[in-house]
């Protein structure tokens, strides 16, 4: 099993930020770092649901001081680092217009020399989709839809392209991405509806605080769902993201349940010494997984 870093919130503390990702680079114990694709616009109220707390309501810490583009600032990690990989969790495809979304993940995973992890979502928040003009209730159909697309424009054999919509056909982007076919798709979400979206199509799944027996029971119904799409369990990266704090996580579990990566919640650091103690609390966990 590895260990990576979800930078949540991405926030505007440069040189923190900067002093973070590169002593990540530094250390061989850290597989990842992964930040957001933030919110573009903050609601005092709404009546959307929060899939991941008790109460419906996102937590106030993820937007309280705003975040940072994540495509953008995934840009700017893949500039300053050489071997960590770079995640971005999660993408709402179905707000997203494909043909520019596709060129803006080509460009990160040449600029990363082939580091790229791209994370998709569905989407929870209606009143943002309606915001941007984007159908809520199709976010499903427009997710696929659009994935569709860039897969089209990724492959160099053309596969795909004769499902293109009409103005699309017959254009090719070029350069195609370093990973072949493409960056590798990670689709986030808890909910059977997401372990069948992976089953179909993913290369990844990233769900959110799972118990090592809830990963293991959703594992089981993947498996199933694989086998139905003539697909094994070997061609999906399992990476569960976590807030727990790390002393409590039960590392061993995890492995055995099949997570092949540990994803943990960074919150954002001021100063040098937030750095500092960041680095000497990840120590006893990165020796944990090495043993795995």
């Amino acid at each position: 099993m590895r260990l990576g870093l979800f930078l949540l919130p991405l926030v505007a503390e440069v040189e923190t930020l900067t002093e973070t990702v590169l002593r990540a680079d530094r250390e061989p114990g850290i597989h990842s770092v992964w930040v957001p694709e933030p919110h573009l616009l903050a609601f005092q109220e709404y009546d959307s649901v929060f899939p991941y707390s008790e109460d419906g309501k996102m937590p106030e810490g993820y937007s309280a001081e705003g975040e940072l583009d994540g495509f953008l600032g995934l840009s700017y990690i893949a500039a300053i680092t050489e071997r960590v990989r770079i995640g971005l969790g999660v993408c709402i495809v179905a707000q997203r217009e494909p043909v520019s979304l596709a060129k803006e993940a080509t460009t990160l995973d040449i600029l990363s020399k082939g580091r790229f992890d791209c994370g998709v979502g569905i989407g929870w928040l209606e009143e943002e989709f309606r915001a941007v003009g984007a159908s809520f209730e199709d976010r499903v159909a427009n997710t696929k839809a659009n994935l569709d697309v860039m897969e089209a424009l990724w492959s160099e054999s053309g596969d795909g392209a004769e499902g293109l919509p009409e103005g699309i056909a017959g254009g090719v982007q070029e350069p195609f991405p370093v990973q072949r076919p493409h960056p590798p798709i990670h689709f986030g979400g808890n909910s059977r509806p997401a372990i069948r979206r992976v089953a179909q199509r993913g290369q990844g799944w990233i769900p959110w605080e799972l118990t090592p027996e809830e990963v293991e029971s959703r594992l089981t119904e993947m498996e199933e769902m694989l086998a139905a799409n003539g697909r094994e369990r070997g061609g999906v990266h399992v990476t569960v993201a976590t807030e727990a704090p790390l002393e409590e996580i039960d590392i061993g579990a995890y492995a055995s349940a099949g997570v092949d990566q540990l994803l943990t919640v960074v919150p954002p650091t001021r100063s040098a010494q937030d750095v500092e103690q960041l680095f000497a609390g990840l120590d006893p966990t990165i020796a944990a997984v090495a043993q795995t």
